[in-house]
């Protein structure tokens, strides 16, 4: 029989999936309410409204990928929990601030800080456990239920600010919930400890810094345009596939058969 005491959680869970769930609730804000307020609030045609939100939801797959690459091997996985928070944060914050100039530059930080975020929370999680650990499919299991109760309560508030509040106070409100999420790291910020990439045990240097924010700011230009601009995403989408597409398939070449196996069950969902 198993012993009941082996199946204990290890405590980065909390640390894990509070984060991600304040994320997500901070998200779907925007998700659920981006075609209306975009229709409403600039005049968008529903074709219109609709490809943005094609647009947003594509880059918040792509760009986790490289989100992923910089936590482990140029900033370290907690300082992306906390950059990419913080990030995104500012973008919910500023979509508050009425500018149809801003608009899609506040939106670009949305996304980058989701790119930036993404991965690290199940990149902690997955480091906490041996191999073959009993405990892991159920910790993944509540951890994706964390997320799929902040996304929730998103879907129950967000009309009820809109309604009630308005549009700013809405996205207001998603900014401060992702913010709890950054309190919620602090606080459980030991947890994490033993647990990062190899360079986020490290001391980040002030040129680390300064790139990431001049890279920030670059990306946030580029998707910006790209949300401006949605008429070419097909081609940049395209080319963005298969320069992905080419990278994991030299990652493949580099690993081990039980990897490659991985990466194609991954490549496939």
């Amino acid at each position: 029989m198993t012993n009941l005491a082996t199946l204990n959680q290890p405590p980065i869970l909390k640390l894990s999936l509070l984060t991600a769930m304040c994320e997500r609730f901070g998200y779907y804000i925007l998700a659920y309410m981006l075609v209306l307020f975009a229709k409403a609030e600039y005049g968008m045609t529903d074709t219109a409204a609709f490809a943005l939100f094609a647009v947003i939801t594509a880059l918040t797959y792509m760009l986790p990928t490289i989100g992923g690459y910089i936590a482990d091997n140029y900033l370290g996985v907690r300082r992306s929990i906390i950059l990419g928070l913080l990030v995104e944060s500012i973008g919910l914050c500023s979509l508050a601030i009425p500018s149809h100039a801003l608009f899609p530059f506040s939106c670009a930080l949305v996304v980058i800080g989701v790119g930036i975020f993404k991965t690290s929370p199940t990149n902690l999680l997955g480091r906490s456990y041996e191999r073959k650990d009993p405990r892991i499919d159920s910790g993944f299991t509540i951890y994706y239920m964390g997320m799929n109760i902040g996304s929730f309560v998103s879907a129950l508030l967000s009309g009820a600010l809109e309604h009630y509040f308005g549009w700013r106070v809405a996205f207001f409100v998603g900014g401060i919930g992702i913010l709890a999420g950054l309190f919620c790291y602090f606080i459980f910020r030991k947890t994490a400890i033993n647990l990062d990439s190899p360079i986020g045990e490290s001391k980040a240097s002030l040129k680390v810094w300064i790139t990431m924010a001049i890279g920030i700011i670059i990306a946030g230009g580029l998707v910006a345009f790209l949300l401006s601009h949605t008429t070419i995403n097909n081609f940049i989408f395209a080319l963005i596939g298969i320069v992905l597409l080419s990278y994991y398939t030299y990652e493949m070449v580099k690993s081990t058969w039980q990897e490659r196996l991985k990466i194609i069950a991954c490549l496939s969902l």
